[in-house]
């Protein structure tokens, strides 16, 4: 069985060397994996999500 895992957006932000504010607008172009909500105040994303889309950024399929 795959273990799924969230990752904060602030952890996304650091690995993509994206700011919050093009964070923002790429996920709302669907240019970026869409977030998930996980709490109150809280979104995540799926690690599989950012990582499949670094991949796509550098060529790399899996």
């Amino acid at each position: 069985m795959t273990e799924i895992k969230f990752i904060s957006k602030k952890n996304v932000c650091v690995i993509t060397s994206l700011s919050n504010t093009t964070l923002w607008r790429m996920e709302h172009r669907g240019e970026f994996p869409k977030r998930h909500k996980i709490g109150l105040n809280r979104v995540a994303w799926l690690q599989s999500d950012i990582e499949n889309w670094i991949a796509s950024k550098v060529g790399v399929t899996q």
